[in-house]
């Protein structure tokens, strides 16, 4: 990949937070689709197609230090894929779903994006992510709100990365992004490319 702008100050310099509402989908058709949404997302931001070949997939733990300093030296794409269950309607809180309560929906945590991601053309670049990403979304024919990204406001940095990937399993209490997209029923998988 080559670096298109300066990464200093960027938006999404700590990550990206991407919530997916998936319509009546199982956790397996999510974790069967990790390398699609990995390509898709790639294609979206870094402006080239990789081969699925070249993804790998690590379930209920982080790779290792050396791998993830691997990943941020060539300024690859991390992602870390979260599965909750969907909830009943809580009246007081405003959230959650009045039927379906079955079926999972998907939270990600993108690092490396901010090196691909011109502030002048983020706002085509989030829509070509939507766009890319949607074609992997079982969905009921509303399109609308199906997409939500959003800038990770965590303190994470090239040099603490491989610590905030440890959050879940150090300090689950601690609020923050990688928690929040945590599921005790569901592991965290961390998706990337192998050169």
């Amino acid at each position: 990949m080559t670096v298109t702008e300066s990464t200093i100050n960027h938006l999404y310099q700590s990550g990206m937070g991407i919530s997916i509402n998936n319509h009546e989908t199982l956790s397996s058709d999510i974790q069967c689709k990790y390398k699609k949404q990995y390509q898709s997302l790639y294609k979206a931001i870094a402006g080239n197609k990789i081969s699925r070949n070249s993804i790998s997939v690590d379930s209920g733990k982080p790779p290792t230090k050396n791998l993830i300093n691997k990943i941020i030296d060539e300024k690859g794409l991390l992602m870390v894929s979260g599965i909750h269950d969907y909830h009943p309607y809580d009246s007081t809180s405003g959230r959650g779903s009045s039927r379906g309560y079955e079926y999972q929906h998907q939270h990600i945590y993108l690092y490396g994006a901010h090196h691909y991601l011109p502030l002048i053309l983020l706002p085509n670049t989030l829509n070509r992510i939507e766009g890319y990403m949607c074609r992997h979304i079982k969905h009921n024919g509303k399109l609308k709100r199906l997409i939500d990204i959003k800038p990770v406001f965590d303190y994470v940095t090239p040099n603490n990365l491989y610590e905030y990937l440890l959050t879940p399993y150090r300090r689950p209490t601690e609020t923050n992004w990688i928690n929040y997209i945590t599921d005790q029923t569901y592991p965290l998988s961390y998706i990337y490319q192998e050169n």
